[in-house]
């Protein structure tokens, strides 16, 4: 068998981004291929000795939201698009969700209740936390009853979030590098006079609260997860220096010496290994130097590559799930008044979902359910009422989700369905 070290570790650039329909869509810690495990180790002890600070991550509906001081109108985008047509008013806001049931009327209030809280402030506010036409934008969660996923929250909230916001290019929809973090600040201080103005509406602008993951009352949790990685590196003749990244590649590459014989291997292994990685290089090259009787069976293999990434990435994922069930359990939501309450609203629903997804006859949904269940683990281990916690490592953004990913997938199989389920069959 042809060594690991004999082939040339390749760079693997990972674009870490604000969640949302603007910004994109945020990281666990495990898709930052270009972290080390001894990185994650650190991420760990510090969220389980109290010293990884944050925001809720909320189950929300995300919308970007600006002011025209020209036209005195709110406006609200989704995507990049709507941000280059000089975003959504109210009406334009309410016409794209029509007919999509209590969606339209939870976007719709929502900028309608923060346009009249932002025409409370003087002009001069308005300019310093907007720009005169819509030139700053903000990212915000819109949290109703009305339309809840699968957290239902007690309060209609329009939660600003602590990072996302930019001056973006009205030509091309993208952000500037202008830094905002004035404008940002003006608005900070006009919440509460934004709040008195809207007194009548039974609703809520705030700013997502920074806040602290609390400490473990014991380092069980962490031992764990730190047992377990150790475990794994050391199964593979690995350190912890070594980055996620090379530990995929390390799994490749052995995945590719069982397929292919070691002549094969020498012969195109490294060229395979960087096709699978998604850095370059293409089949048709690598197949031309190939023996004609291995030509589609190393093809076969490259289509296979986002599987046996998948399946490589797993243990890590796995671990660092366990781990955040553990660390998100004691924490509380800012936006639900009974936190067990709901918890136990989850658990059941969960419950029933599982116990009719097993009684149906669909064979897509049972290998759904139980690719679902293999991380859920139990439905006991439904024990928070957050979707995640967001922190900040080494100037990237993370988050750690815990069971909120599984029950999502139960849940959403469960109502709505997938490509060969139908949710009647639960029925």
């Amino acid at each position: 068998m042809v060594s690991f070290k004999e082939f040339t570790l390749l760079e693997n650039k990972v674009s870490l981004l604000e969640e949302g329909g603007v910004a994109g869509h945020m990281s666990h810690i495990y898709d930052n291929w270009d972290l080390s495990f001894s990185q994650i180790k650190d991420i760990l002890t510090k969220a389980s000795q109290g010293q990884l600070q944050g925001t809720e991550k909320t189950d929300g509906q995300n919308l970007y939201i600006s002011y025209s001081v020209k036209e005195s109108r709110a406006k609200a985008a989704r995507n990049k698009g709507d941000i280059k047509n000089g975003g959504m008013t109210v009406p334009e806001l309410r016409q794209k969700f029509a007919g999509r049931g209590a969606i339209e009327d939870t976007f719709g209030d929502a900028l309608r209740i923060f346009e009249k809280a932002v025409r409370a402030l003087s002009p001069q506010q308005q300019t310093k936390i907007f720009g005169p036409d819509t030139d700053i934008w903000y990212n915000a969660e819109v949290m109703d009853p009305r339309s809840s996923n699968v957290i239902n929250y007690d309060k209609k909230t329009l939660a600003i979030h602590q990072v996302g916001h930019a001056m973006y290019d009205k030509q091309t929809g993208e952000p500037t590098d202008v830094n905002v973090s004035k404008n940002v600040a003006v608005l900070d201080n006009a919440l509460n006079d934004m709040q008195e103005a809207i007194q009548d509406e039974n609703y809520h602008i705030i700013k997502n609260a920074v806040r602290n993951l609390e400490a473990l009352s014991n380092d069980s949790a962490l031992r764990v997860a730190i047992q377990n990685l150790d475990t794994l590196l050391s199964r593979e003749g690995l350190d912890e220096s070594i980055t996620i990244k090379d530990y995929i590649k390390k799994k490749i590459w052995d995945y590719l010496s069982k397929k292919l014989p070691k002549e094969v291997l020498q012969l195109v292994g490294n060229d395979l290994v960087q096709r699978m990685m998604g850095e370059g290089g293409s089949i048709s090259s690598i197949a031309k130097v190939l023996p004609p009787e291995y030509k589609q069976q190393v093809k076969d293999i490259v289509k296979d590559d986002k599987k046996v990434i998948k399946n490589a990435v797993y243990p890590i994922e796995d671990i660092i799930h366990d781990f955040a069930v553990e660390i998100l359990k004691s924490v509380q939501s800012a936006y639900i008044i009974n936190n067990q309450k709901e918890v136990k609203r989850l658990k059941n629903e969960v419950a029933r979902a599982i116990k009719l997804i097993q009684s149906s006859n669909n064979e897509i949904a049972h290998e759904v359910l139980k690719q679902q269940l293999k991380k859920l683990k139990s439905v006991d281990k439904i024990n928070s009422a957050i979707e995640g916690f967001v922190f900040d490592y080494d100037g990237h953004s993370y988050k750690m989700t815990g069971n909120f990913a599984p029950v999502n997938q139960i849940l959403g199989l469960f109502r709505y369905g997938r490509a060969g389920v139908k949710p009647e069959e639960f029925k």
